[in-house]
C-alpha cells in the first residue's frame, strides 16, 4: 500500500488509474489549509458541503456517509510532557478521515506522533494488510493517544490521595496544603471533563459508522475480525477509566474538606478551652477589684493576698482543668498521638515486608 504525504497529482492519478488503494497524510498549516483542502477536493471529486467543514475545521466528533465515501471527524490528544497536566498542556488534535473503497484521507492540522508511527509501520509491513485493518490502525491511533493522559491523571490522583492520607495521620514530608490539593483537584478534574466531551460523541459514532464503512464500494474488509467493534470497545474503556477518575476525585475532595473542617474544629477547641480557663479568673479578679470597704480594711498582709487572691486563682483553674480531664478533652490529643505512632509503625512494617526482594 502506497502512503503519501503530500498532493502528488501525477501519483495520485497513477494510482488512482491502476486502482491501487492509498492512503494521503495531508498536513496543513493555517497558511495553507483552505487551498490544500480545496485541491484535495478536486482531485478525489468530494461534495462542497462535505468539504467546507474540512475547510472550516473546529467540528464536533461525527460521521457523514456520502455512500460513496464516509468522512470521519476523529479526535486525538496532544501531551505537552513537561510535567503538566492541565488544559494548557493537553491539546485535542481533530483529524478529518475520508474513506472510500478507492483511498484514504487523513486532514490536520497539527502534528500527530500516533499518525507518523502508523505510517512506519505500514512501510514497513511486508505482508499485504487489507484496508478495513489500516483504518482500524489509523483510528486506533487516535483512541491510543488518550491512554498515556489517563495514566498519568490516575497516577497524580493516586499521589494526591496518598498525601492527604499522609496529611490526615499526621506523618512528616507529606508537603499538602489545602489550596495547593484543591487547585491540582480542579485541573485535573477540568482536563477529565474536557477528555470526556470528545469520548463521548465519539464512543456514539460507532458501530453505525462502522457499517457505513463497510458498506462502501470496493473496499476490503476482513470477515475474520470486527475492527471497529475494537475501536467502540477501546472507547467504552476510555470513557470508564474518566468516570472512575472523577469519582475518585470527589470522594477525594470530600476527605480532603472533611480534614480540613476536623482542623479547624480542633483549633476552635483549643481555642475554646483556652477562653474557658480565663473565664473564672477574670471573675475572681473582678469580684476582688470591686473595692468593698470590708475588703480595703481587712485584706491588707501577704497571707491573705496569697490565699484570696493567687489561691483562689489555682483553685479556679484547677477546678476547670479537672473538669476537661474527666471529659475527655485534655486526652484526646494524647490518644490521637498513639493512633499516628501505631499507624506510622504498621505502615513501615509494611514496606519493610513487601520491601524485601527475593532472589
Amino acid at each position: 500500500m502506497q502512503v503519501l504525504k503530500d498532493l502528488d497529482e501525477a501519483r495520485i492519478a497513477r494510482l488512482c488509474a491502476e486502482d491501487e488503494w492509498f492512503w494521503l497524510d495531508l498536513h496543513t498549516t493555517p497558511e495553507n489549509h483552505v487551498e490544500q483542502v480545496t485541491r484535495m477536493g478536486e482531485l478525489f471529486d468530494i461534495r462542497d458541503l462535505t468539504l467546507k467543514d474540512t475547510i472550516d475545521f473546529h467540528q464536533r466528533p461525527k460521521a457523514f456517509d456520502d455512500r460513496e465515501y464516509v468522512l470521519l471527524v476523529f479526535f486525538g490528544v496532544n501531551w505537552i510532557d513537561d510535567g503538566h497536566l492541565d488544559e494548557r498542556h493537553v491539546l485535542p488534535v481533530e483529524v478529518h478521515v475520508y474513506i472510500s473503497g478507492h483511498w484514504l484521507i487523513t486532514v490536520r492540522r497539527d502534528t500527530f506522533p500516533y499518525l507518523a508511527k502508523t505510517r512506519q509501520a505500514l512501510r514497513e509491513n511486508t505482508e499485504r494488510t487489507n484496508e478495513e485493518e489500516i483504518v482500524y490502525s489509523i483510528l486506533h491511533g487516535l483512541v491510543s493517544s488518550f491512554l498515556p493522559v489517563l495514566a498519568a491523571i490516575e497516577h497524580s490522583v493516586d499521589d494526591l490521595e496518598a498525601r492527604i492520607e499522609r496529611s490526615i495521620l499526621g506523618m512528616p514530608g507529606t508537603g499538602v496544603g489545602s489550596g495547593d490539593v484543591q487547585r491540582q483537584f480542579f485541573n485535573l478534574r477540568r482536563l477529565l471533563v474536557s477528555l470526556q466531551r470528545v469520548l463521548g460523541p465519539e464512543s456514539h459514532l460507532f458501530p453505525k459508522a462502522g457499517e457505513e464503512i463497510l458498506a462502501l464500494p470496493g473496499l476490503e474488509e476482513d470477515p475474520r475480525h470486527d475492527y471497529f467493534r475494537d475501536v467502540q470497545d477501546d472507547l467504552a474503556g476510555l470513557i470508564e477509566r474518566v468516570h472512575l477518575a472523577r469519582q475518585t476525585i470527589g470522594e477525594a475532595l470530600q476527605i480532603h474538606s472533611s480534614a480540613m473542617d476536623n482542623r479547624l474544629g480542633e483549633s476552635n477547641e483549643r481555642l475554646s478551652m483556652v477562653a474557658t480557663v480565663f473565664l473564672p479568673l477574670g471573675v475572681v479578679v473582678g469580684f476582688f477589684g470591686m473595692n468593698f470597704a470590708w475588703m480595703v480594711r481587712n485584706v491588707t498582709s501577704a497571707t491573705d493576698f496569697l490565699i484570696f487572691g493567687i489561691g483562689s486563682m489555682i483553685v479556679a483553674t484547677m477546678i476547670v482543668l479537672g473538669i476537661f480531664w474527666r471529659s475527655g478533652l485534655l486526652g484526646r490529643r494524647r490518644a490521637a498521638a498513639r493512633l499516628r505512632r501505631a499507624s506510622q509503625a504498621e505502615e513501615q512494617r509494611y514496606e519493610d515486608t513487601h520491601s524485601t526482594i527475593v532472589p
